[in-house]
């Protein structure tokens, strides 16, 4: 039951981050463009030009790949 739970806590934490992320689009461009971040508890918890050094960040500070938002932050209009 806990793991149902868990999941549950998973989820609605992604979604608030994917909402935060929305929201605060425009001023992530202004420090982040052509970069990728990891979102956490609506906080950027790691950052990096590519995604080999992106990966490499992660690993450092024991942020798993699959527990945290990823985003390619770009002005591009055609990349949104």
């Amino acid at each position: 039951m806990s793991v149902v739970l868990d999941d549950e806590n998973y989820l609605k934490g992604i979604l608030k981050d994917n909402e935060w992320l929305h929201s605060n689009y425009r001023k992530l461009i202004e420090k982040y463009n052509n970069q990728y971040i990891a979102i956490k508890g609506q906080d950027i918890k790691a950052n990096a030009n590519t995604l080999d050094e992106f990966k490499a960040i992660l690993k450092q500070n024991n942020l798993d790949f699959d527990m945290i938002l990823v985003e390619h932050i770009t002005n591009d209009k055609e990349c949104r």
